[in-house]
């Protein structure tokens, strides 16, 4: 329960100084759009006057997305994957982006007959509220320039979750070879316009800054670039995440420069790779992921002819199932391939961040978040402080730019310290954890389960959005099931344990889910056990209730046979000296093998072989449940009780009422 004089010393503040991003009722003044620099360009709105305009706005952003060689094969709204299906376009935009309008340059072929139809193309969101343009075409020639529309507003939809589609449509479907891809016309060449306007959170997990048009330096692997052993110098920078939070990154983008650039890049295919480390004193330390980098089609920026001269582009990677524990440092290191062919001549520069000054004084002046940036020289070799003595590109005191995408999710749940054997291991398996398996196709089954409270001050719906559990499993591959059951409260009133049956879904961990911890106990028979995290992210649309309790029950996956087995591990205090580290209830456990003594829900303290109370190792996040967050990324003012959007006297009296009904 946070202290009252702190919450009115909050209220005084964010009322000093209007809050952090508190929405205000009513037209907003005028004021340029938020840009961050070669994201996107500033064009006036035809027909718009200075204050006039959705939001007293007279100009908008503008991102050009290169439209070369792209099929349309049936007609609108044909997007679900079912032949025939049109051709799809995704971008990427700060969640929260508003999509106001097009433009198009561009020119069509036609490949069906007798009539050229019209033609058109439809940006939507997630949720398919969309902007159709449809292109009425009156010429009967094959190949066509199409008329240039300059960009205009349009109906308006808003990108919850940063993304957009753009379909490419053809009125009729005359297609000459009926099939499921054969295409009606391509769009052989120029760009379609995206008029929006980024009144979002920005980058809502972290941003490391802005290009600044000011240099960079090579972050790039070339193996065949001669001289040999070719071109192998790449470059990381750190980040820092919130604690309290499971943050679940789904992209992250980077700006850099090209020297010696191509004429032209796949966009289809990986042009580097992403490489996510986690921080071993103030360096990068063990890769803890990798994903392909693309160009996106919006990706190109312009050109630069200060600093390091060349085209200036923006890098995606995408990056699902990629869930990072918040309080503590990352790196990230952007890889760039660029042409891998013998003699390729492009070079990738990671672009700076920090002052547009190109020499001393800097203004602003430059400085750094976290560390600074590291470099590798060769494969494998240790990471080394960039510094203006040594390889590559001087760039002073300053960060890299990039940008991470995702959502926060609270931590409602943290048991993920788990009793750590010493190794080698040749010790008993039920000092560690306590058997929970499913043993396909046989009635053997064994579960083990532990509790988690959810506030009553939390907001409905909870959605889990990760739950992990530590397994001690000798079986291959690594596989686990994951239960939520409620809680039975028996006639004795000592004790509260699992319902009979789990609730209605079933959720599995395979082994793209699984990460081997390194740690080994030797098994009676059989493979050795090996601990795993397994990472559960999707639930199949269940919420938990607030002010409720549930037991969640984690278990190997193993096919029938005497020598498979599985245990849920054991917490562990994270202080060798804390005896009060368990959370809520104690740990229960129930076996139907032919050799149990404890067939139903037993607590760990009474089952034969443990006779010690214990709770298991598991970490539960969820989503829209009591954070600080409006849509899951912008932070609000804390003062801003009452959730108006202001800060006033109202905020203290609500505040005031939920303190003396217990919350929060």
């Amino acid at each position: 329960m946070p202290s009252m004089q702190y919450v009115l010393v909050a209220a005084l503040a964010c009322a000093a100084t209007g809050g952090l991003r508190a929405s205000v009722p009513g037209p907003a003044a005028e004021q340029p759009p938020t840009q961050r620099l070669f994201d996107s360009q500033v064009v006036p709105l035809p027909g718009w006057s200075v204050g006039g305009g959705v939001g007293g706005r007279s100009t908008g952003l503008v991102r050009q997305v290169d439209v070369s060689v792209i099929n349309s094969i049936t007609t609108v709204n044909n997007t679900d994957g079912s032949a025939p299906t049109n051709t799809v376009l995704e971008l990427l935009f700060p969640p929260g982006t508003q999509i106001q309008g097009y433009g198009y340059d561009a020119a069509f072929t036609y490949i069906g007959t007798p009539a050229n139809p019209d033609i058109g193309f439809r940006l939507f969101n997630s949720d398919n509220a969309s902007i159709t343009a449809a292109i009425d075409v009156t010429s009967n020639n094959a190949m066509l320039d199409l008329a240039p529309a300059p960009v205009a507003e349009a109906n308006w939809i808003t990108l919850p979750d940063g993304r957009l589609g753009i379909e490419f449509f053809e009125a009729v479907d005359d297609r000459l070879v009926p099939g499921p891809s054969e295409p009606d016309g391509t769009w052989t060449s120029g760009n379609i316009s995206i008029l929006y306007s980024d009144d979002s959170a920005g980058c809502c997990i972290w941003d490391n800054g802005d290009f600044d048009n000011r240099g960079g330096t090579v972050s790039q692997v070339a193996p065949l670039r001669p001289p040999p052993p070719g071109l192998h110098h790449v470059t990381a920078d750190d980040f820092y995440l919130e604690p309290n939070f499971a943050h679940m990154i789904e992209w992250m983008e980077a700006v850099f420069i090209v020297s010696n650039p191509l004429s032209a890049y796949n966009f289809d295919a990986p042009l580097g790779r992403l490489e996510i480390f986690t921080d071993c004193n103030g360096a990068p330390g063990e890769e803890i992921a990798e994903f392909p980098i693309f160009l996106p089609r919006d990706g190109f920026l312009g050109e630069i002819t200060t600093g390091v001269p060349g085209d200036v582009w923006r890098v995606v990677a995408e990056t699902p199932g990629l869930c990072l524990i918040g309080g503590k440092p990352y790196w990230a290191s952007f890889v760039m391939f660029g042409d891998q062919s013998q003699g390729g001549t492009d070079v990738w520069y990671w672009g700076t961040t920090g002052s547009p000054s190109m020499v001393p004084p800097y203004d602003p002046p430059l400085f750094v978040k976290g560390a600074l940036p590291h470099f590798q020289d060769s494969e494998g070799a240790e990471w080394e402080r960039l510094s203006c003595s040594g390889p590559g590109a001087c760039i002073g005191c300053s960060d890299l730019n990039f940008c991470v995408q995702g959502e926060r999710c609270k931590i409602v749940l943290d048991a993920s310290t788990f009793k750590a054997p010493p190794q080698p291991a040749g010790l008993v398996i039920a000092q560690y954890g306590a058997r929970s398996v499913d043993l396909t196709s046989t009635l053997n089954q064994a579960r083990a389960a532990d509790d988690v409270t959810i506030s009553p001050c939390e907001t409905d719906p909870v959605v889990p959005c990760l739950i992990e559990a530590y397994i001690w499993t000798n079986c291959t591959p690594a596989a686990a099931r994951l239960e939520i059951y409620e809680t039975a409260c028996l006639e004795d009133p000592e004790r509260v344990q699992p319902a009979d049956e789990p609730l209605d879904f079933d959720i599995v961990a395979g082994p793209d889910d699984a990460e081997f911890l390194g740690l080994t106990i030797d098994a009676p028979i059989g493979p050795d056990f090996r601990l795993f995290r397994f990472k559960f992210t999707e639930f199949d649309g269940f919420t938990f209730e607030s002010g409720k309790t549930y037991w969640i029950a984690a278990a190997g996956i193993g096919s029938p046979g005497p020598n498979n087995d599985a245990y849920f591990a054991f917490a562990a205090p994270r202080c060798p000296e804390d005896e009060c580290y368990r959370l809520g209830n104690e740990g229960f456990a129930m076996s139907d093998f032919p050799s149990s003594t404890y067939p139903d829900w037993t607590p760990t303290s009474e089952v034969p072989g443990l006779l010690e109370a214990n709770d298991f190792a598991m970490l539960i996040a969820v989503r829209n449940g009591g954070d600080m967050f409006t849509n899951g990324a912008v932070p609000v003012c804390i003062a801003d009780f009452d959730g108006s959007g202001q800060v006033g006297v109202a905020d203290i009296f609500s505040f005031l009422s939920e303190w003396f009904s217990g919350c929060p």
